[in-house]
């Protein structure tokens, strides 16, 4: 995931298409009980940098099932208001 986070912040432009897809096939298949908040949250940051609504979508379904981010609610809540998600269940 390492690599895929570096090519979101260096080459972006030249992998939009490869980045979706492999963020969010990763978000999907993840338990985020294993790998810990901070790669659940680096994971749907970028995701929501490409302001697509179809992974906004995404990335709410995947929030409302997998609720291992509200262990760091706080933390996310500035996430999600900066994508105008002010209450995830009315989503």
């Amino acid at each position: 995931m390492e690599a895929i986070f570096y090519l979101c912040n260096w080459y972006k432009a030249e992998y939009v298409n490869e980045l979706k897809k492999s963020l969010v096939q990763y978000l999907k298949k993840t338990n985020f009980k294993d790998t810990g908040t901070t790669d659940y949250y680096k994971t749907v940051e970028k995701l929501f940098k490409f302001n697509d609504p179809e992974i906004r979508k995404i990335v709410i379904a995947k929030m409302k099932k997998d609720q291992f981010w509200e262990n760091e609610k706080e933390r996310f809540k500035y996430l999600l208001e900066d994508n105008y998600i002010y209450n995830i269940d009315t989503e």
